[in-house]
């Protein structure tokens, strides 16, 4: 298995985050939208990590 990074996630990823959720996930939380996570990244930059490809949102 390749040893996969992680860092943390960025504003400019934020529609890609929301993306990923709504075809992953089963349902959606009411602060699942752009300004919602964009606060979320603002107030704890480190509290998203994605992987540290470029286009991990879609990636296999």
């Amino acid at each position: 298995m390749e040893n996969i990074k992680i860092r943390a996630a960025t504003l400019p990823e934020v529609p890609g985050l929301l993306t990923f959720w709504s075809r992953a996930a089963e349902g959606t939380s009411i602060t699942d939208d752009q300004a919602g996570v964009a606060r979320l990244i603002e107030r704890d930059p480190e509290a998203l990590i994605v992987p540290s490809w470029t286009d991990w949102w879609s990636a296999p």
